[in-house]
């Protein structure tokens, strides 16, 4: 149970989603519990950014991609010495943020609940939080993790940058997988097995946060998209070993039909994406047609395919070039 010292904690807590409600409740035998939120809120008491603070401990329980400005937004309201701690699914962006929006008298600690309402329903024992500690006391932080190990999580303490490379495994790829399962839109038949209902599991579990969060954790992760590429090409690369076992003359016409289809699709998603970019060169006032940038294309990829006729690759992107800027409204003379 908590000691007295630890009800002298007035928390607010910003944000009132999944997570934010979940933090509330475990938190509730630590301190006064405050909440900041758009939606009327049950069970807590609901304030405004200017009550915040007679707080001593912020934890904005936001989007990441949200995060910055709302560090800018209650930077004005922080008294000394309270402490701000972030949440964030990535720690090296946010943790730079806590540094730059918010005043040097206020202490702060990176951290990241690696639990949710879903993987919290049956207790918090063994659990894991990790802490990366930027801006704080030492018998503060002490305080807070005394706190949460009675609830019986497992602290991991180490550098954003440290988080971020390993959780881009373990937490990144793994949403990437279970979203591409959901895509695949599959079921559990009757004949199963424990591995597939593992799957599945996987699947329902990213399902039930938000696709911002989703693209979130890949977008400020600088980690994310290497480890995405690899496991697409080492999905593609065991593709392709199925298709050339035992072949024959059919099955390598086979496997190039796959790949022209591949080739096909790849081409018409470029051509969407420059659409979109069209768009945004019309709303900026810039030239459709850029040479330098086809120069560049061209010479990456020459240097980087050596094997590859460099006239046939010139010869390539002009066509793509023509049908992009095409689909942006202009023409490549």
């Amino acid at each position: 149970m908590p000691n007295q010292k630890n009800k002298q904690n007035i928390i607010t807590i910003i944000g009132f989603g999944r997570f934010g409600k979940l933090l509330a409740h475990i938190l509730t035998p630590y301190g006064e519990i405050n909440v900041i939120s758009r939606k009327p809120v049950k069970k807590f008491k609901q304030i405004s950014f200017k009550e915040m603070s007679r707080s001593n401990w912020i934890i904005p329980t936001v989007p990441i991609s949200v995060t910055p400005n709302i560090l800018k937004e209650i930077s004005p309201y922080l008294q000394p010495k309270t402490l701000v701690m972030d949440v964030c699914s990535v720690k090296y962006y946010p943790c730079l943020w806590l540094k730059k929006y918010l005043p040097s008298h206020v202490e702060l600690l990176g951290s990241h609940p690696m639990f949710g309402p879903d993987s919290a329903k049956h207790g918090l024992k063994n659990l894991q939080i990790v802490f990366c500690p930027i801006r704080i006391n030492k018998k503060r932080y002490n305080e807070i993790k005394k706190i949460f190990l009675s609830l019986g999580l497992k602290i991991i303490e180490t550098s954003p940058r440290e988080h971020d490379r390993q959780s881009a495994k373990s937490l990144a790829l793994v949403h990437f997988i279970g979203r591409a399962l959901g895509q695949m839109k599959i079921k559990d038949p009757e004949i199963s097995t424990l591995g597939f209902k593992k799957l599945l599991q996987v699947c329902e579990n990213v399902e039930n946060d938000s696709w911002r969060l989703f693209f979130d954790m890949h977008k400020f992760n600088p980690f994310t998209n290497k480890e995405r590429k690899k496991f697409i090409k080492s999905l593609q690369k065991i593709d392709l070993m199925i298709d050339l076992d035992n072949y024959n003359l059919a099955d390598l016409r086979k496997i190039i039909n796959k790949i022209d289809e591949k080739i096909f699709f790849l081409i018409k998603e470029r051509l969407e994406i420059a659409q979109k970019i069209g768009q945004l060169k019309k709303e900026n006032n810039l030239a459709i047609i850029d040479k330098k940038r086809e120069k560049e294309l061209i010479e990456r990829m020459i240097n980087k395919f050596k094997t590859i006729d460099k006239k046939f690759i010139k010869s390539l992107y002009s066509l793509i070039f023509n049908q992009s800027y095409k689909k942006q409204g202009g023409k490549n003379g």
